[in-house]
């Protein structure tokens, strides 16, 4: 059974709460596609530069999810772009 893992998802998630809620409010406030792509690829970098290239996968992910919650699925859409097409927002090609 996944119990542990579970868990350990679960206390990430406790732990990121309000980043992800800040980081969701802020991209959502968006009106433009272009600010909207520009808060997104600030956010993923910044969340990056602070805790690393592996937690931004589980970031992104999480974010995602928050921000269809909120029925902003462009961004969220964008989101999983930047997972799909490159480890993390700031990787060069």
């Amino acid at each position: 059974m996944t119990t542990g893992r579970y868990r350990a998802d679960r206390q990430w998630l406790i732990e990121h709460d309000m980043e992800l809620a800040r980081s969701a409010s802020h991209i959502a406030s968006m009106m433009h596609e272009e600010s909207m792509q520009a808060a997104i690829r600030e956010t993923l970098l910044q969340f990056e530069a602070a805790h690393g290239p592996e937690e931004l996968k589980i970031f992104t992910r999480a974010l995602a999810r928050k921000l269809e919650e909120r029925g902003n699925l462009r961004a969220a859409e964008v989101i999983r772009g930047f997972v799909k097409h490159g480890p993390s927002p700031g990787a060069t090609p």
